[in-house]
């Protein structure tokens, strides 16, 4: 198990020197297991990968993996349910073993789970009653921490140890001591959102109050400001209206007399006109009568000789006295024949003379 030396003190006597130790068999194993998965977990660059991100606002819905009667667990979830403020916080279990050989590939395949229902929850909580180091060991597990460092929800442990720390414990988000410890991490962060809303609310109605205020001063300055330059624009327009009027009044009344005095001059001014006008008038009137008395006469007469000519050239070109001459009138279908192209054998022709009408039918046509 160990090499050692015994060697005599004068002041302290007979001692035992242990010079070397075979980690296989002691605790040292398992923290150099420990160390070896921590390195690997930060040379890949995933160490912080769940310390950092966001914590969710209002942790209520929660995905807890532990032993389903694990005392831990029930103390974890009566915590939640008691707590002071009356938060409703929503806790499904995830069971699995917390310790022996196959815990650390139960809580991976959990953790599989609650990723595929990863939309379900806001936080994932791991916790159980505590014990000893060699009990713990399935928290150092390399696939086991690998999960938790890259799981996509903050994970919070509340495993029970205070001397050992978990290479889960290192790579959740949070570790806490007790189940409990963790049950109180969630209802603190709801607590300080509470307070945050609250004293949101204070501050927007402190702000809303002072701006109200600002805005009513702002109003009334603005308000005395338009009642004085109101009431003085008044009192110049009033003044102005005032000289206006008198000024308006002068006008009108010089107008007015201009006025009469003009319309005195156009109206004799007119009354002559008016008069030569009618003088003028009266001769044109008296001329034109006198050509209206001679004038028809001679149109008269020249029109009833241009009838008497008219008469004359009907009477020549009338087609009875044209007959009487011995010509004759020919048509077909009513129609007068100028042509004899147009007429075909066969076709049955009229014939009017002076007395007379004859019907024939065309044998040759030149």
């Amino acid at each position: 198990l160990f090499q050692a030396a015994i060697r005599y003190d004068v002041k302290w006597g007979l001692n035992l020197i242990i010079e070397d130790i075979e980690p296989k068999y002691t605790i040292g194993l398992l923290k150099q297991e420990r160390d070896q998965t921590v390195a690997r977990l930060k040379a890949e660059g995933v160490y912080l990968n769940n310390k950092n991100l966001q914590f969710p606002i209002v942790p209520l819905r929660v995905a807890a993996i532990s032993a389903k009667d694990s005392r831990g667990y029930e103390d974890f979830v009566n915590k939640l349910v008691t707590n002071l403020y009356g938060y409703k916080f929503n806790v499904t279990l995830f069971t699995s073993l917390l310790q022996g050989d196959r815990a650390s590939s139960e809580m991976v395949d959990r953790l599989i789970q609650i990723y595929n229902r990863r939309d379900e929850f806001d936080v994932v909580v791991i916790v159980r009653g505590g014990g000893g180091a060699i009990d713990l060991n399935c928290f150092n597990d390399y696939r086991l921490s690998r999960a938790v460092a890259r799981f996509p929800l903050p994970v919070l442990t509340g495993i029970g140890h205070t001397t050992n720390i978990s290479v889960v414990d290192e790579v959740a988000f949070a570790d806490r001591i007790t189940p409990t410890d963790a049950a109180d991490f969630l209802v603190e962060r709801t607590l300080q959102f509470e307070e945050f809303v609250d004293s949101l609310g204070v501050r927007i109605s402190e702000a809303y109050l002072d701006a109200t205020i600002a805005e009513q001063n702002r109003l009334q300055t603005a308000w005395d400001k338009l009642k004085i330059h109101t009431n003085q624009k008044i009192e110049d327009e009033f003044h102005l209206l005032s000289a206006t009027a008198t000024q308006l009044n002068t006008i009108t009344r010089n107008l007015v007399k201009d006025f009469q005095t003009g319309l005195t001059l156009k109206a004799g001014e007119l009354g002559y006109r008016v008069k030569n006008l009618v003088a003028i008038k009266n001769e044109r009137l008296q001329s034109l009568t006198n050509k209206v008395i001679s004038v028809p006469g001679k149109y008269l007469k020249q029109a009833s000789e241009l009838i008497t000519q008219t008469e004359s050239t009907i009477r020549i070109l009338d087609p009875v006295n044209v007959l009487k001459r011995g010509f004759s009138i020919t048509k077909i279908n009513g129609k007068a024949i100028h042509n004899a192209s147009v007429l075909k054998e066969g076709d049955r022709i009229k014939t009017t003379f002076y007395e007379g009408t004859i019907e024939s039918q065309v044998n040759r046509s030149e």
